[in-house]
């Protein structure tokens, strides 16, 4: 864990270590696309566990309503460096910290991250739909 300092905004509580190893989807960074800031063209998104295919689906769906395909996302539910992405997306995780808040742009280490709900309450809420979409529009 090279700079965990991020990670108090995220976990209050204790942490303990699960036998289980999640399915993730790696991505190596392709150094031709990196500028000064270090950022790359790819969107981290985390959940607190593996999606399921329909949820995998809707994920997908939404970021291609703002133009982005899923070969932009990089799906995880590990700690990642924020500063190696373009912007953060956090499902079903709420920001331990304040002023952190659910649907709104936020910066951490630089890195623009935006905390909603899961997705399969959004799947299933009208509003929660609108506040993501007004979350995603001021992010692209």
């Amino acid at each position: 864990m090279e700079d965990a300092g991020f990670l108090s905004l995220f976990i209050s509580e204790q942490i303990y270590l699960v036998d289980q190893k999640p399915r993730l989807i790696e991505s190596k960074l392709d150094e031709s696309k990196l500028d000064e800031s270090n950022t790359s063209d790819k969107h981290l998104i985390v959940t607190p566990s593996n999606l399921t295919e329909p949820d995998r689906e809707f994920l997908f769906k939404i970021f291609a309503s703002v133009n982005v395909n899923s070969e932009d996302l990089e799906l995880t539910n590990e700690e990642r460096d924020l500063q190696q992405y373009s912007s953060a997306f956090f499902f079903g995780i709420k920001p331990a910290k304040q002023p952190l808040k659910l649907y709104q742009k936020s910066l951490v280490d630089g890195c623009p991250v935006v905390f909603a709900d899961n997705l399969q309450d959004i799947a299933v809420d009208q509003q929660k739909k609108k506040k993501l979409w007004e979350a995603l529009k001021s992010c692209f």
